[in-house]
């Protein structure tokens, strides 16, 4: 949108410089308050206690995704 209003001439190369770099400034702010939205790539393994006291996997249902 900036570069459509720098060509038709209804913002000036200055005030074009100065929202671009307000945009990349508030863009690069956003991310570190984001990050707990998202989710993790992978959940972490579900695992049991067998009864010797291990701890092992469980086993995957074949029509869940990993």
């Amino acid at each position: 949108m900036l570069n459509a209003g720098l060509q038709a001439h209804l913002i000036g190369p200055r005030l074009y410089a100065l929202l671009v770099v307000t945009a990349l400034f508030t863009t690069a702010l956003a991310g570190p308050p984001a990050g707990p939205l998202r989710r993790p790539a992978t959940p972490p393994p579900r695992a049991h206690a067998d009864p010797a006291g291990t701890t092992v996997p469980e086993p995957v249902d074949a029509g869940e995704r990993r």
